[in-house]
């Protein structure tokens, strides 16, 4: 695909799709598994002759990714199949994290970088934002700690910074959005003028769900795309990697390293500003399915701020606590294997293949409602 045929997806006339994905870890499966069955359902609505080489960068002119849900957002925005996705992952589980290192997450990162360095390099060599290979829009965040900034960048040319952000290296902004405190040492990227910065996952800019990240990039003027809302013009998918609600024992909390007691507070934050993100984005809108973020508000289904939807806006995002994945999806696991599911660096393959059953569960219940 030419630059001009990538102009074409972020700045023509017409109805616009996003998706939208969050991070989290190995866990990132379970939206590839989701995501097969809106490939699936999407590609079934395409011209007969068109079926067969059909991919979601086809069909969505922006894809936007915090984490693993960068990886994903890279990966189909240059064209990949979901099927192509799941087997990167597949590769990527027990190759980066197989082997935690000696007093990782209480001296330096819990993993090795090197081997998800070389995996990238692999995968996406020395593209950059600008490369042509991008079939359609791409969004990725990631923070920039040196200075304290949530950083979103993506090939959109009317960008203002786009003179500096359309030579970044894509595998660059991967491995910065998904180095997760603890588990990934941070990353320095030239930023232009021979200054560097330090960058985190995006996770630690408030945007682990990229959602609003997302719906301001595309409509704010100084971003430069200017899409027009209303749910006619304009439609957002957002897909989690599963969720429980970060709880501890209050006593026990008390004694626990300091190290520890900020890591739970961390992973607590993370699941806060997420289901912020969700309350914003469905009261802008009208989900047809709306998401329940608490017992107060539920999905905010009485709620449009601003007496119309601004956009069609629909949110999934499976439990992961085992009584619900029972009574939800229909899913029986283990106390243990419930428990291995929730943890974002447990790649070994059985733990992965669990993992993608809960997504391809959960895309049962896409299918059923057809909403995407």
């Amino acid at each position: 695909m030419t630059t001009s045929q990538r102009d074409e997806r972020l700045f023509g006339a017409g109805p616009k799709n996003i998706l939208c994905l969050d991070g989290g870890g190995i866990r990132g499966i379970v939206t590839v598994g989701m995501l097969e069955t809106v490939e699936e359902h999407l590609r079934a609505r395409q011209p007969a002759d068109k079926q067969a080489s059909f991919r979601l960068s086809d069909h969505y002119n922006l894809i936007v990714g915090t984490s693993t849900g960068s990886i994903i957002a890279t990966l189909l925005a240059m064209g990949k199949s979901v099927a192509e996705v799941r087997d990167y992952y597949m590769r990527l589980g027990p190759t980066v994290f197989a082997r935690p290192r000696l007093l990782g997450q209480l001296v330096w990162s819990k993993f090795d970088h090197v081997a998800f360095e070389r995996l990238l390099e692999e995968t996406l060599s020395d593209r950059t934002l600008n490369s042509g290979d991008l079939k359609t829009g791409l969004l990725i965040t990631c923070k920039r700690v040196d200075t304290g900034s949530a950083w979103i960048q993506g090939n959109n040319t009317r960008a203002k910074f786009w003179e500096y952000d359309r030579d970044r290296r894509l595998r660059d902004l991967v491995r910065a959005s998904t180095a997760a405190p603890s588990y990934f040492q941070p990353i320095l990227i030239h930023v232009g003028a021979g200054e560097e910065g330090l960058f985190l996952d995006g996770a630690m800019g408030g945007l682990n769900n990229p959602s609003v990240a997302a719906f301001l990039y595309a409509t704010a003027d100084e971003y430069g795309l200017k899409w027009p809302t209303g749910e006619a013009a304009l439609s957002m998918l957002s897909l989690g990697t599963g969720f429980i609600k970060p709880t501890t024992d209050a006593k026990r909390f008390d004694k626990r390293l300091a190290a520890d007691k900020a890591l739970i507070t961390l992973k607590g934050l993370i699941y806060e500003t997420q289901t912020s993100a969700v309350s914003i984005m469905q009261a802008f809108s009208n989900p047809p399915k709306p998401f329940e973020v608490n017992s107060e508000i539920k999905g905010f289904e009485n709620t449009v701020i601003g007496g119309r939807a601004l956009l069609r806006y629909q949110r999934y995002d499976p439990p992961l606590a085992r009584d619900k994945l029972e009574a939800e999806l229909g899913l029986k696991l283990s106390a243990k294997h419930a428990v291995e599911i929730q943890s974002m660096d447990n790649g070994r393959p059985k733990n992965i293949e669990r993992l993608l059953s809960v997504g391809r569960a959960m895309g049962e219940r896409i299918a059923a409602a057809t909403v995407f």
